[in-house]
């Protein structure tokens, strides 16, 4: 940017280069025009050469106010010309700095669908390998055979992960995170981590152990898919380092920090020197690299489990005793889910076994029959009649006449897309007044803003590319339970008898099941009576243990109500608050009796 100089502008040039300005500029102060000064008429008293000195010094003031004024109009023009030149420069700065960020943004738009591609054009396969290879392992197969499925499976899911971090990276490198809190369940994170982590630890012959207190609330709020990622990478990393011994995933409360987790994950390895864990959790950094070279690794994991843990307002800490193993403790803040929400999320999985899954037929649209094939195969033991379309007109024509009770579409597929096909099928429930067929987008595309597309163009639900056997049922059955009842009590097993009984139905308790009733309601009673006796005694051992163990009968017998009652009776023991704990004993007392009531 231009500047004025300090020393005064050269008049004669300023006059010469603005001749009219320069005069108009000098007009505006008549007194000190050139030859205006005040006429002073000759005194002939005493006094007059004191007063002709004065008009001297006067005519000598007023030529040196004109010489200044003369440098103030030209300094002033000069100024003026200067600020035209920045304006014009700082105007031109602005349109460069519009097409640079316009440009930029050009540019993370295309890295954005760039690696949207990549993770379609990765996960798909992937889901064909996964699924066929976790098909292959039900069937018999001989210990060499095994050995080298166990590989294939092990890793593909390493793969799976590696793309997991490399995409979650790239989003964290833009500042794209976004959590989004909804109810959640535990034990679906705990099996996860279970069936990730044992063939991992199988192949190095390390034990893996979970532990947790019976009494913790499951079901809690949080981000269920970032606190797996940031538990899967910790576990990882554990089985990594680690040459023999035991990983511990652990999970308890922290009761100094209100509705907080720990999620611990405990090692055996060869533990991190105290400089190396000053940049443990930077990007592209491992403790070992001598180690890490052999395992491999991108060095990713660890970094990203800190911002997102950072992004969901809890912290990531690490101890290590070098030689002797590691402690990853995770803190998040995951309240308690609604007692509405606990119910529906304590689904017990036999609920979803053959025998009580509902009959469906279902229209499976995919350009790649391999992808259809794994859904065929992952329901064969399911009461689920499959009608295949190969693209989003095939799909049109199997709709029209057609009803079924849900369609899983691929987003991505020659002639006709799915989006296409989904905004066809939902213009012609509008035109006909037809009641909202289900329609769940199946993709590889990973990114929360690419699901939240996938919804906004009508789809009821997203299925993400891989998906194993279990999800794919467990969201079958959700999507399409929400109308249907239980299945009938004859079906339910030994549930039957507290599905009944909480029901209101106690005469639709199978007649092999009736004569087990009093004694398992008189169980339940004496149990009752020895919490309240151990609370009075002080003994809290006694307690938790005999809660943990009526919670498993209630369960088995499906008294989903019962066991609630009791988890938050025991959870209220621990946090010390004895008058609601004698309420919540008044209200386990009424509802005994009032089971055996309807019973007799």
């Amino acid at each position: 940017m231009l500047t004025m100089r300090t020393r005064w502008p050269n008049t004669s040039i300023i006059r010469e280069k603005f001749p009219d300005e320069f005069t108009e500029r000098l007009q505006l102060l008549p007194i000190l025009r050139y030859n205006t000064a005040p006429r002073i008429e000759p005194m002939t008293n005493d006094r007059q050469p004191y007063q002709q000195q004065k008009i001297a010094a006067l005519e000598k003031e007023c030529t040196y106010l004109r010489r200044k004024l003369t440098r103030l109009v030209a300094q002033q023009i000069e100024q003026e010309r200067i600020d035209n030149i920045n304006k014009k420069l700082l105007r031109q700065t602005n349109e460069q700095l519009l097409q640079c960020n316009a440009l930029s943004q050009q540019e993370n738009l295309s890295k954005s669908d760039f690696l949207a591609n990549m993770s379609h054009e990765i996960r798909t396969p992937l889901n064909i390998i996964l699924g066929m290879a976790n098909l292959l392992a039900e069937t018999e197969l001989d210990t060499v055979q095994m050995q080298y499925l166990s590989s294939l499976r092990v890793t593909g899911r390493q793969l799976m992960e590696i793309l997991n971090n490399i995409l979650e990276f790239s989003r964290i490198d833009a500042g794209k995170i976004t959590v989004e809190p909804e109810p959640f369940s535990l034990h679906k994170i705990i099996q996860q981590i279970e069936a990730s982590a044992l063939p991992l630890c199988l192949q190095k012959k390390l034990k893996f152990h979970v532990d947790h207190d019976p009494l913790l609330v499951m079901e809690r709020i949080g981000d269920a898919l970032k606190i797996f990622q940031i538990l899967l990478n910790l576990i990882n990393n554990a089985v990594k380092f680690t040459r023999a011994g035991t990983i511990t995933f652990a999970i308890k409360e922290d009761y100094t920090a209100g509705n907080d987790l720990v999620f611990a994950v405990i090692d055996t390895g060869i533990g991190i020197s105290e400089d190396q864990q000053e940049n443990i959790f930077d990007r592209f950094t491992q403790a070992n690299d001598s180690l890490s070279q052999q395992q491999g690794g991108a060095g990713l994991g660890l970094a990203i489990s800190e911002k997102l843990t950072n992004a969901m307002g809890g912290k990531l800490r690490v101890k290590s005793v070098l030689g002797k193993g590691s402690i990853f403790s995770c803190h998040l803040p995951l309240p308690p889910a609604p007692p509405s929400d606990r119910r529906r999320l304590r689904l017990d999985a036999s609920l979803i076994l053959p025998e009580n899954f509902p009959d469906l037929k279902i229209l499976v649209v995919d350009d790649v029959m391999e992808n259809i094939e794994v859904i065929r195969m992952y329901l064969k033991d399911y009461p689920v009649q499959i009608q295949a379309a190969e693209n989003g007109e095939e799909a049109l024509d199997c709709f029209t006449g057609n009803t079924f009770d849900l369609i899983l579409m691929d987003v991505r597929m020659p002639v006709m897309d799915g989006i296409t096909a989904t905004k066809e099928i939902r213009q012609r429930e509008k035109e006909d007044a037809s009641p909202a067929q289900i329609i769940l987008a199946v993709t590889a595309h990973a990114f929360q803003e690419q699901k939240n597309k996938f919804l906004r163009a009508g789809f009821d639900g997203v299925l993400t590319k891989p998906y194993f056997k279990r999800e794919l049922i467990q969201t079958l059955f959700k999507f399409t339970s929400k109308d249907r009842t239980l299945p009938a009590p004859e079906k339910m097993g030994n549930k039957a008898i507290g599905y009944c009984l909480e029901n209101d139905t106690p005469e639709k308790i199978p007649e092999s099941l009736k004569k087990m009733v009093p004694d398992l309601l008189q169980t339940i009673s004496s149990d009752l009576t020895l919490i309240k006796s151990f609370l009075q005694d002080g003994k809290y051992e006694n307690i938790y243990a005999t809660a943990h163990s009526l919670k498993g009968v209630a369960g088995m017998f499906g008294f989903e109500k019962l066991a609630s009652l009791i988890t938050d009776l025991a959870q209220t023991i621990k946090a010390g608050d004895a008058i609601v704990a004698e309420e919540l004993f008044a209200v386990l007392d009424m509802y005994v009796v009032q089971l055996q009531t309807q019973f007799t």
